[in-house]
């Protein structure tokens, strides 16, 4: 049985009960425009050249020869800056080539403590994530800011994966594009221009674009298996594109063109490069500025981000929700709403389902029957320390219009109550979770994180609210998560 557009709206199940959703940007990796000393993290000048040291602690001022360098600073050398000068906070003055330390100081040839030319981790990037580490010359580069620096690869907080000399990416003009880790939880932003690239790329049979006008390449390498999604805006009616082989038209894995928005979602694998275009649209020469965003989105992680059906913890197959994390049509977890389906008789998930849905087959109306009197009841194995999703939705999870303006309630309880619950609304339930209207419209979304110990059968009622009308058409989900 096919369940249309069912598992594949961009909500996440939490996000319609207005709780937080995945896949903040907590941690966003932005590549913009730096200057050419890097001050902060990542361009200007704030706190670099002498504005923190120059000659005022250089010179003979406070070391010249008396601690070792031939002519250096104690703090700075010979012209240097407080967090990142050419000779690093430690470098000729406090270990130079007569100075206790050695020729190469405390931690290398001229940075401050362990690190060398490298800083404490590497050549350049600075913060978390970049090429070459957390520091960079002595925490600045050669023309010294605190944590970025025109010496650095990137300059970027959080992964500068290119262009020496503080040049960011924007963009090579041929294969194999310019080099960008995407790693989840971390936006990643690329500001360019097509202006002044040649004309050498397409998408496939020129789908989204691209045949007379320019573009660039990105290799987009990802560090966890999962879903790329991009967005781009264009100052010209432009196109992206990605393939899986940067020159290979055919190995094309997604495209969107014609506009000054485009969006692309794709599965991805971790340590596996993917070559991504930007172009422009038809037949005219398109090109100007472009602005991108990339977020990884990945699979497993029990968060329900944007670009998955599903997220069961998991990227087992069969249980409801694939490797891919989209809802399994047709599988054992898709099931029927039918009676019989009462207290007595629920409707069951097969124990391995973590995602399931129950959904009414196309001409059958009968719902919730008897002008309200009627309840349906569905039922899952739930393991422990794990939350439980149970809502009413109808075609689409964001997308809820009941024949004759009709209402639904679901309660969750542990198994099944010895008798039927007299309770008509929320008033006076019993459940465990009880919800009116958390799901789109008039439908329900109840939700409850099952304690440590407690897993086993929980089972939904869902009733008509005041239970005083029929229900001819609804569907219902549930997920654990």
């Amino acid at each position: 049985m096919s369940i249309p557009r069912l598992w594949r709206s961009s909500f996440s199940l939490a996000c319609l009960a207005a709780v937080a959703c995945g896949g903040s940007d907590a941690s966003n990796t932005v590549f913009g425009t730096s200057g050419s000393s890097g001050a902060g993290q990542g361009g200007g000048s704030a706190q670099a050249g002498a504005s923190q040291a120059g000659a005022s602690q250089a010179g003979a001022s406070q070391g010249g020869a008396s601690q070792g360098g031939s002519a250096g600073a104690s703090q700075a050398g010979s012209a240097g800056v407080a967090q990142g000068g050419s000779a690093g906070a430690g470098g000729k003055s406090g270990g130079g080539t007569s100075g206790a330390g050695g020729k190469s100081g405390a931690g290398g040839k001229s940075g401050a403590g362990a690190g060398g030319t490298s800083g404490a981790g590497g050549k350049a990037g600075a913060g978390a994530g970049g090429k070459a580490g957390a520091a960079g010359d002595a925490q600045g580069g050669a023309a010294g800011a605190p944590a970025g620096g025109a010496a650095g690869d990137a300059g970027a907080p959080a992964g500068g994966s290119a262009g020496a000399g503080g040049a960011l990416p924007v963009g090579a003009d041929k294969c194999p594009g310019d080099a960008i880790t995407v790693a989840p939880g971390a936006k990643v932003v690329l500001d360019g221009s097509t202006l002044g690239a040649t004309n050498d790329a397409r998408s496939e049979n020129g789908q989204c674009g691209g045949s007379t006008s320019n573009d660039v390449v990105f290799e987009i390498t990802p560090t966890a298996t999962g879903r790329l999604i991009v967005t781009s805006s264009t100052t010209y009616s432009g196109s992206i594109y990605a393939r899986a082989t940067c020159a290979s038209e055919g190995s094309q894995l997604d495209c969107d063109g014609n506009g000054s928005s485009q969006n692309l979602s794709f599965q991805v694998t971790a340590g596996t490069p993917i070559s991504l275009f930007v172009d422009g649209y038809g037949q005219q020469n398109q090109a100007g500025g472009f602005h991108l965003e990339l977020r990884l989105v990945e699979c497993g992680d029990g968060v329900l981000q944007e670009g998955e059906g599903c997220d069961d913890h998991n990227n087992q197959p069969g249980d409801g929700c694939s490797a891919t994390c989209t809802f399994e049509e047709n599988g054992p977890c898709d099931l029927q709403n039918v009676e019989p389906s009462s207290r007595k008789e629920p409707r069951e998930a097969p124990a391995a389902c973590l995602t399931a849905a129950f959904v009414q087959p196309v001409g059958v109306q009968q719902g919730i029957e008897g002008n309200g009197a009627d309840e349906d009841w569905f039922c899952a194995e739930v393991p422990e320390g794990r939350t439980l999703y149970v809502g009413t939705f109808q075609n689409a999870l964001d997308a809820c219009s009941l024949p004759g303006g009709n209402d639904t309630v679901v309660e969750v309880y542990k198994d099944t109550p010895s008798s039927d619950p007299k309770n008509t609304s929320c008033t006076g339930s019993t459940a465990l979770a009880c919800d009116d209207n958390s799901g789109p419209d008039a439908c329900s979304l109840a939700m409850y994180n099952v304690p440590a110990g407690e897993g086993g059968r929980y089972c939904a009622r869902v009733i008509d609210s005041g239970k005083n009308s029929s229900i001819q058409y609804y569907n219902v989900y549930v997920a654990v998560r």
